[in-house]
């Protein structure tokens, strides 16, 4: 069992509607962090979606590693620099292009391959029932493990699939309705939420009804923007989200690029013809993409 004492103003905040973003200080979220106690605390698996090739990325890889006191998941990274493997998954994971799909940064092979690594991610958890998992995006380095493990525990608190809360949470305050966010998103940019998050923490709720909205919509921005967005419009079929707050994420991690993309792998990386890859899957059923993500059964 967790221990539930401590309930900070911002995060009650958030969970009774006024807000979705949290631990906008690092104080707050190491007084959250420090209720936990380990040996309860549920399963969280934490991988990284690791483009191999790169050498700089998969040295920060192994340093991750070596800091976690358990083993950090290798996740598949699409490689964009190689154009039939791309378009060979693509069409195997039949992920429609959305007509709506932005230019610019979506225009290139490495951008589309950054949304369906995340993708990828999803379906594996939803596959192997992982009942969490926290994406690191390969050039993020893991600066304090231990404040990462305890906090990444309270969070689970705020995630699907949970039970009914404890009489112990509901004389704190806990809101019931609010314990059911799909994910949890780390920021790392200023301002509104849209970009800057490259740490995701899901539950396997959470992973499923993420595959299944961009399954029926299709690929129509970044991940993050098409992840981060939904917070905002959950009530019409959306996802919940809960956001972590920059102060908060770069105490615990240290990212290599900045939130703007610039120094980016994939915005470097070929443009493709976005006419014709979009008309080739205009026609798809979102059941073709569900049925590759494995949820037609589920």
């Amino acid at each position: 069992k967790l221990n539930m004492h401590y309930l900070n103003e911002e995060l009650n905040a958030a969970l009774l509607g006024k807000s979705t973003s949290v631990f906008g200080n690092v104080s707050d979220a190491k007084r959250a962090a420090s209720t936990v106690n380990l040996s309860s605390c549920p399963p969280v698996a934490v991988g990284a979606i690791l483009l191999e090739r790169v050498a700089s990325r998969a040295q920060n890889f192994h340093r991750n590693n070596r800091k976690l006191n358990m083993t950090l998941m290798r996740l598949m990274a699409l490689d964009g620099s190689n154009h039939s493997d791309f378009l060979k998954f693509w069409r195997e994971s039949g992920v429609r292009l959305n007509p709506e799909i932005m230019r610019g940064w979506m225009r290139s092979y490495g951008a589309v391959s950054a949304t369906l690594s995340h993708l990828e991610a999803l379906r594996l958890q939803v596959h192997t029932s992982m009942p969490f998992l926290m994406r690191l995006e390969d050039d993020i380095e893991i600066l304090d493990a231990s404040f990462l493990q305890r906090l990444n525990c309270h969070l689970t608190l705020y995630l699907k699939p949970l039970s009914r809360p404890s009489t112990e949470s509901e004389n704190i305050g806990v809101h019931e309705e609010f314990r059911g966010f799909d994910a949890a998103h780390f920021h790392f940019g200023p301002g509104p939420v849209g970009v800057g998050a490259d740490v995701y923490l899901t539950s396997i709720r959470g992973a499923d009804s993420q595959l299944r909205r961009i399954c029926k919509m299709g690929i129509y921005n970044g991940f993050d923007f098409m992840t981060n967005r939904q917070a905002r419009s959950s009530q019409r079929g959306g996802i919940r989200v809960l956001h972590i707050g920059k102060a908060t994420s770069i105490a615990i991690f240290k990212r290599q690029n900045p939130p703007t993309g610039k120094g980016s792998i994939v915005k470097g990386l070929k443009h493709f013809n976005l006419s014709a890859l979009r008309d080739e899957s205009a026609n798809w059923p979102p059941e073709r993409c569900m049925q590759w993500a494995g949820l037609l059964n589920n």
